[in-house]
């Protein structure tokens, strides 16, 4: 009998041990399954509760029909081995990733068998449209940088932007963007004059810096009484998509400006885009958009 309940005292316990490794934390917050419990863990993580579902991940900043090459490791140097189209969601990362925020590279399994990696530059949580229209806090998001705009508070832009990617910002749809995350504070105030390309329809490139070109048309949105339409550009453009397609699994908010009078046709508007990372929102691009000059 004694030995009978110390043999059921054992199993109880690797019963336990084995219940324990069925997921493994990672970075972003993301629990995966057992099948990436092959992940290198430099420490003993600590005890976390399973969320209700795990993270979805999808590619991100690839334009339509092309492929993002994936390494036979976790860095450029390494040789090709592999792509992934562009677009793709459900991205079937096992689990190990290398480098620290916002220089990340994750494994994947390959559709013919083994592995390879790629860059956190193209990858981020995924989250369906109609799950994002009904979360408030990109609405949230939006108020406090509106607050950030009117009172030039560079400080409380840097804390909204998305500590991956950083935030894009672009004054015309098809021209220059630059993307910034280390000098996201000198959003409002940098005097670095910049070519940002010709308006549509334009010819000679507007010159400016962001204090001079860029804030002046921020402020003359979200210092104004603004209107949100999630998902929908439909206000900025029905004869093409303003939305670009390397953000096709990033979400958006049209911030929308309305005219100050019939007839007036001094609209603008914003088209912010959203990022997730451990299930928070945060800022991630920005582009302009107005009447053709």
């Amino acid at each position: 009998m004694k030995t009978a309940l110390t043999v059921g005292l054992i199993l109880a316990l690797v019963g336990l041990l084995v219940a324990s490794l069925g997921a493994v934390q990672v970075a972003g917050g993301a629990l995966v399954s057992d099948a990436a419990a092959e992940a290198t863990v430099s420490a003993t993580p600590e005890a976390t509760s399973t969320p209700a579902t795990a993270p979805v991940f999808a590619l991100i900043n690839m334009p339509d029909k092309s492929v993002l090459s994936m390494r036979a490791g976790p860095g450029l140097d390494f040789r090709r081995v592999g792509g992934v189209e562009a677009n793709m969601v459900n991205l079937p990362l096992t689990g190990r990733i290398k480098g620290t925020t916002p220089k990340v590279w994750y494994e994947l399994r390959r559709s013919g068998g083994g592995t390879g990696w790629i860059t956190s530059f193209y990858v981020a949580e995924y989250v369906a449209p109609a799950v994002f229209c009904q979360d408030d806090r990109p609405k949230a998001l939006i108020t406090n940088f509106a607050k950030a705009v009117n009172d030039l508070d560079g400080q409380l832009v840097a804390s909204l932007v998305s500590p991956m990617h950083g935030v894009t910002l672009r004054l015309w749809r098809d021209q220059l963007a630059l993307n910034y995350l280390r000098y996201a504070p000198y959003l409002f105030s940098s005097d670095y004059l910049v070519n940002w390309g010709p308006p549509p329809g334009g010819v000679k490139g507007e010159v400016g810096s962001l204090r001079d070109a860029i804030y002046p048309r921020l402020k003359d949105v979200f210092g104004a009484d603004y209107e949100l339409y999630c998902n929908d550009a439909s206000k900025v453009s029905t004869a093409f998509q303003p939305w670009r397609s390397e953000y096709k699994n990033i979400n958006f908010y049209t911030v929308y400006k309305p005219e100050s009078q019939d007839g007036k046709r001094d609209w603008r508007a914003w088209l912010l885009g959203v990022d997730y990372m451990d299930g928070n929102p945060y800022l991630f691009s920005l582009t302009n958009f107005q009447l053709e000059p």
